[in-house]
């Protein structure tokens, strides 16, 4: 004959440390999975701010170095006596006029201007605000075409590389 001196336990009672154990399990892991993509996410957005700053460090050392080579060129060359369909051309004037036109989404990181053709390339978060920057030099009067050459996807950073033409009707002057 047995004889059993323990008390006997229900089936809840049982079990009960089991479903606790697995319940805080899962309730840990849970806490991993959002804790981990919140982290990835901060990584995401700390990365596109530091992009951002880097870009409108190098825009405005561009511009400067922009202003000191006009200022060079104005001196060298004859610029004064440019002119766009029979109009003075002031090319300072314009590649502030296509600094002006970018939005936040487009950050131009070089400017060349040869022959009567500006090159551009930078960055734009988006092709649509690339479209957009494009379309906004169309409406300048002085400019015959835009062309955007090349627009390649930066992958994990986000956002679209490009290079892009406009060209402007430049003759010497007499």
């Amino acid at each position: 004959m047995n004889i059993n001196l323990m008390p006997q336990e229900t089936v809840v009672q049982r079990y009960s440390f089991s479903i606790v154990s697995i319940t805080s399990g899962v309730s840990i892991a849970v806490l991993a999975v959002f804790l981990t993509l919140g982290f990835i996410s901060f990584q995401q957005a700390n990365q596109i701010a530091m992009t951002t700053v880097g870009f409108n460090q190098r825009l405005t050392l561009l511009h400067n170095e922009i202003s000191i080579e006009q200022t060079r060129l104005k001196q060298q060359s004859n610029l004064g006596s440019m002119s766009v369909a029979g109009l003075p051309f002031d090319i300072e004037q314009f590649s502030g006029q296509l600094l002006q036109l970018q939005q936040s989404e487009v950050v131009i990181s070089n400017m060349a201007l040869s022959n009567g053709t500006v090159t551009i390339s930078g960055m734009a978060y988006s092709l649509s605000a690339l479209a957009d920057y494009a379309e906004h030099i169309r409406s300048l009067p002085l400019v015959d075409l835009v062309s955007i050459q090349n627009a390649m996807n930066l992958g994990q950073s986000g956002g679209y590389a490009f290079a892009m033409t406009v060209n402007v009707p430049i003759s010497g002057g007499p």
